[in-house]
């Protein structure tokens, strides 16, 4: 299983003041060389790039910059050793990574993530990633809850966004906020745990926004009126089973 850390560049700058700091400790939390830089986006440099990579690399270090295709392209079953991922933004790179993460080929990943309000981060939350500055992971949903966030994935082969897929969203969450359940980022982090595509929780974070905001969605039935009590009922005979 590969273990998870991130950190959002605001945080590794601290105002101009933290950035050695933070990259002794993403530095120590990867393990030493050689350190393996994986770009989302090849070609797109950034200033902030050669800062990051200053602070965690140490001088006459050996470092490798590589991208998600380059990285496939070695054909490497497995990477015994950490490597970073830089800036993920775009909607196929925050795929690319989520599927580097869940095949597991590398066996630690840390993530620099450009803003704090970054979807990738709920992914990296809900895939279990620590958050480098709090040294903490997020709590974890409970397990009604990720039943039902596995009852939306298993509607995700044709998008979540309309259709089927987005009548099984708003039904199951109007029905677990009515049992008390917050329309908020645990169910981002949900839905991720039980396998949802980066786009997915997209249409998933829209959805919440949009009930938080007030909006009625007009969608159809796509479960029993009482999929609550089915949920439980499942995870009563899993526990049994």
């Amino acid at each position: 299983m590969t273990e998870l850390a991130y950190m959002t560049y605001t945080d590794w700058a601290a105002g101009g003041t933290g950035m050695a700091q933070r990259g002794s400790r993403i530095r120590e939390w990867l393990g030493g060389e050689p350190f393996i830089f994986l770009d989302p986006a090849p070609g797109k440099r950034r200033s902030a790039d050669a800062a990051v990579f200053a602070s965690i690399v140490p001088p006459d270090a050996r470092q490798v910059v590589t991208s998600f295709a380059e990285f496939d392209a070695a054909g490497q079953q497995t990477l015994d050793h950490g490597v970073t991922v830089m800036f993920p933004f775009e909607e196929r790179e925050c795929e690319s990574l989520r599927e580097l993460i869940v095949s597991a080929r590398v066996r630690r990943i840390f993530v620099m993530v450009w803003s704090p309000t970054h979807l990738v981060i709920e992914m990296l939350d809900g895939l279990g990633g620590m958050n480098l500055l709090t040294e903490r992971p997020a709590p974890r949903v409970g397990p009604l809850q990720l039943e039902a966030a596995k009852a939306m994935v298993s509607e995700q082969y044709n998008g979540l966004e309309s259709g089927y897929g987005k009548d099984a969203v708003i039904q199951l969450l109007r029905a677990m906020s009515n049992e008390g359940y917050l329309l908020d980022e645990r169910w981002i982090h949900a839905v991720f745990m039980a396998g949802a595509t980066y786009r997915s929780a997209e249409s998933v974070a829209k959805f919440l926004r949009e009930m938080n905001r007030g909006v009625k969605h007009r969608v159809q039935p796509r479960f029993v009126p009482d999929i609550v009590r089915v949920l439980r009922a499942n995870l009563d005979k899993a526990d049994s089973a």
